[in-house]
Order: C-alpha cells, then structure tokens, then sequence
C-alpha cells in the first residue's frame, strides 16, 4: 500500500485495498492501523468490525498500535451497541 500511494498508482492502489478489504477478518487490527495511515474508511470499517467482535481477544500491545483517536471512536462504538466494558478492556491509555 506504501508503495502504491508513494508511486501514485491508481490501479495497485485499488488492488492493495482489495486484498486488504478481503482479509480484514484475519488481521484487523493491522488492517485498522493501515486505514489509519492511508485514510481509508471503507478498510477502517470493515476491520473495526473485526476488532469490536472480539474485543477481549487482543493483547495491549495489539490495542497500543492504534491511535487514541481510534482507541476512542472503538470505545464509542461498543458502548453504543449496548455493551459494558466492565472494567476488563480500557482503550485509552
């Protein structure tokens, strides 16, 4: 993805993110981060979904590579579902 915004090339650009938009689901919270980076909401969708649905099956250190604004929007989202936190899982820092 690096390269193909770096070079400007539409096409591999569009191939980065369909590769990318098909395996959010193993990999979410890189996905998430790499939407961060390029401002790619559909990506950053499609993955925070991923994150939300197993929210205690990332380690701080997976949750720490996001941003705070991230962090935030994702603690915003769960608790509009319905959810509690609980005290287990704190996104902010």
């Amino acid at each position: 993805m690096n390269i193909s915004h770096k070079l400007s090339v539409p096409a591999l650009q569009q191939r980065c993110m369909t590769f990318l938009l098909t395996h959010a689901a193993g990999k979410p919270i890189k996905a998430m981060r790499i939407a961060e980076l390029f401002e790619e909401e559909e990506l950053y969708r499609e993955a925070s979904r991923f994150v939300l649905e197993n929210l205690n099956g990332w380690t701080e250190q997976e949750m720490s590579s996001l941003s705070q604004e991230t962090l935030l929007k994702l603690e915003k989202r769960f608790v509009i579902a319905g959810y509690s936190l609980g005290g287990h899982n704190t996104f902010v820092r």
